[in-house]
């Protein structure tokens, strides 16, 4: 917890994806977190905006949805989805690292590309 702390990482006592993806940001970028990107490992939400840490509501919340479901985010019971705050940052790394897509921690066009479902 001490660690989770003084990184800034949400302080969960566990070794969670935020703190895997802290101590060893290298293995995190190699291997990948998260299936190819294909049809059925699309998001069903449509992400419209850019998200990054301060956002908030409902496409933070799908977001966050989608990134439990993968098993790359972890949300504490009693600690509300909507809010994308670092544990939310780690674990979008660590699906663009295994989808090869640019590793920035926000949902910019590269990554919003890559979830949204095609019309």
């Amino acid at each position: 917890k001490a660690l989770q702390a003084g990184w800034r990482l949400p302080v969960t006592g566990a070794l969670d994806a935020a703190t895997r993806t802290a101590l060893n940001p290298k293995a995190a970028a190699a291997a990948p977190a998260a299936p190819p990107a294909s049809p059925v490992a699309k998001a069903v939400h449509a992400y419209l905006k850019n998200l990054a840490v301060g956002s908030k509501g409902d496409d933070v919340t799908a977001l966050q949805q989608f990134l439990v479901a993968k098993h790359l985010l972890t949300i504490p019971k009693g600690i509300a989805y909507g809010y994308f705050g670092g544990a939310t940052r780690a674990a979008l790394k660590a699906l663009q690292a295994g989808w090869r897509l640019p590793v920035t921690g926000a949902l910019d066009a590269a990554t919003r590309t890559a979830l949204n479902p095609k019309s």
